[in-house]
């Protein structure tokens, strides 16, 4: 094969590449995702605190019928499963907004977080989760 047909082939195949990844969509964190072709796989542990009382997240936050979304939950054991066919950063705002309205304790006014034991002083959305995680979420009442 002659150099200039390798030259083209090389960038036939480039120009295709390159048209499928502007085409293709970035997964969102309420998009329903299949567990093929998974490019980020972890688990976060995320527990809540209410005005005191620790909490287990409820199981199957995420998921629905016919759908599972890339941050989910299976049991009560306070697992995030984190499962994209993209290579995504998730954060912890991205958590949230999965959980959504069934979320019992997002209108207690005063949250503070802890990343693995230490304090966060950042925002839900500057939170970026990575396998093995730990976070605590202390939601309170206003004093």
């Amino acid at each position: 094969m002659s150099i200039k047909i390798m030259k083209i082939v090389f960038l036939f195949l480039v120009a295709v590449t390159f048209a499928g990844c502007q085409n293709s969509t970035p997964i969102t964190s309420n998009d329903c995702v299949t567990h093929e072709d998974l490019k980020v796989q972890m688990q976060v542990t995320i527990v809540i605190v209410a005005n005191g009382t620790p909490m287990m997240l409820p199981p199957n936050i995420g998921i629905e019928p016919e759908c599972t979304k890339a941050l989910h939950t299976h049991d009560g054991s306070s697992i995030v499963y984190v499962e994209s066919p993209d290579r995504k950063e998730f954060t912890l705002l991205d958590f949230m907004e999965v959980w959504g309205d069934q979320n019992p304790y997002r209108e207690l006014p005063e949250i503070k977080i802890s990343l693995n034991g230490e304090l966060f002083s950042g925002d839900f959305e500057d939170l970026i989760l990575k396998d093995g995680d730990r976070i605590v979420v202390d939601y309170r009442d206003a004093r």
